[in-house]
């Protein structure tokens, strides 16, 4: 039977023909994908970037990655919690509109840009619903327009009903910054260019806000890591996009080399089990990345035990840290050009935290400020939030496998130790002998400098 030639019939075959030239025809409609896919190594972006959060995410936390006051953008547009905001997103769009002194001229040129863009930002989105009411552009149109109106304001300290609501001011800064509720940031850099950017300064001249400096007025530092780093050569995604870019490395510092490991993590131990090891955890300095994580080691005890030095980077956490790390390892789970650095860094808080018990320890180093409450529940946050989470690479895997080595030397070490110093005598005397010698010199040090400071 499996040496038989298959025979199709003339009918059969034209059917297959016809199946294989559609198929053509929307392999070339989407030739950015396919290059995407053929030049890899390159990491350029696939066309969708606008992604749905995968099932197995959202069934952890749904509210961490569904909007609650209000939807940007197609996926959540008809959802009814966010339909009460649709009136005054069309006021702020107005509001934008007449900043500008020529209002229906700002209008007119705003809306044949999202008509033009219409099918472009379309195809950047995995998935949407046909649209019944309302052209996919007019959506694009408020949404952006509402977007941007509100971080002016917001940037240019303005008196505002949600600025001044911290319930609602809180909402909208949680509902902003999901995976789901983003337009392409070149939708909004447009609407910028058409309308914030014809506004005039006192001498005339154009505005020389940028959207980026808005979007950053309007967040400001999330993490609380005292570290944000705006590039002019982001060119991101999405809002989402645009913060995950702003808590990296700059691009000279990041070692790509080290990105490409492929080890895994060999061996998972706590915190406090590598306190309890001889590791010494520390908060590294304030306004440096928050993926800058370094272990070190010194001699100890006449050389004779190393200990070690975990140092990382202080973060905050708070209301927002919890939806905004969610969204943004769903965003690196889902878009296959973004390195790994937020759930890399997930991943080892999780190692490191299994207990309320590590939490408190890591509180106690500086290294976690905690606005949640208890130790417990951020023991819990981060081990639910690695739940279906697959890194393509832990990238402090190496870091992380040079301090379980260095500790686990470190405790064969002082186990020798204090094995040969019960165990045999000759090793007792040479080392009481090394103390006494060396509290000898030090008295003696002392009683000459007392002996020249009285003469």
């Amino acid at each position: 039977m499996a040496n038989e030639e298959i025979y199709y019939s003339e009918e059969e075959q034209n059917e297959l023909f016809e199946r294989l030239e559609s198929l053509k025809g929307r392999i070339n409609g989407n030739s950015e994908n396919m290059k995407a896919l053929m030049s890899f190594k390159t990491r350029r972006p696939m066309r969708s970037v606008m992604y749905r959060v995968p099932d197995a995410l959202r069934q952890q936390n749904e509210d961490a990655y569904s909007p609650s006051s209000v939807s940007i953008g197609p996926l959540h547009a008809w959802d009814r919690p966010v339909r009460a905001m649709e009136g005054r997103k069309l006021s702020y769009m107005c509001c934008l509109f007449e900043r500008t002194a020529t209002y229906e001229l700002t209008e007119r040129d705003c809306m044949a840009a999202m008509i033009d863009m219409e099918t472009v930002v379309e195809e950047c989105y995995e998935e949407v619903k046909p649209f019944e009411h309302q052209r996919f552009a007019e959506l694009m149109l408020i949404d952006g327009c509402f977007i941007i109106e509100l971080f002016y304001r917001r940037c240019r300290k303005e008196e505002d009903p949600i600025l001044e609501n911290p319930y609602h001011f809180s909402a909208i800064q949680h509902d902003s910054l999901l995976l789901e509720n983003q337009i392409p940031f070149f939708v909004l850099e447009k609407l910028f260019e058409l309308t914030i950017k014809r506004i005039p300064e006192n001498n005339n001249t154009q505005h020389s806000l940028t959207l980026t400096e808005c979007v950053l007025s309007f967040f400001g530092d999330i993490l609380m890591a005292k570290y944000i780093y705006p590039r002019e050569d982001m060119n991101p995604y999405h809002i989402l996009h645009l913060l995950h870019n702003c808590y990296l490395p700059p691009p000279e510092n990041i070692a790509w080399d080290y990105l490409k490991d492929e080890d895994q993590v060999k061996s998972k131990h706590s915190a406090t089990q590598f306190s309890n090891a001889g590791t010494k955890f520390q908060a590294g300095d304030y306004g440096t990345v928050i993926f800058d994580l370094k272990f070190s080691s010194a001699p100890t005890c006449f050389g004779l035990i190393t200990k070690g030095y975990f140092k990382i980077t202080p973060f905050y956490i708070y209301e927002l840290t919890e939806p905004f790390l969610r969204n943004l390892i769903a965003f690196e789970q889902c878009c296959p050009s973004i390195y790994h650095f937020f759930t890399s860094h997930a991943f080892l808080m999780n190692i490191l935290i299994d207990s309320e018990k590590d939490v408190k320890l890591l509180e106690d180093a500086g290294i976690i400020h905690n606005y949640l409450g208890s130790s417990e529940t951020v023991a819990i946050l981060f081990k639910d939030i690695c739940k279906n989470v697959v890194p393509r690479r832990i990238i402090y895997a190496k870091v992380y496998n040079l301090m379980m080595e260095e500790t686990i030397a470190s405790w064969i070490n002082r186990r020798t130790f204090l094995r040969l110093f019960f165990n045999n005598i000759y090793v007792r005397m040479t080392v009481i002998g090394a103390i006494i010698l060396n509290v000898l010199t030090l008295l003696s040090s002392i009683y000459t400098m007392l002996s020249y400071y009285h003469s």
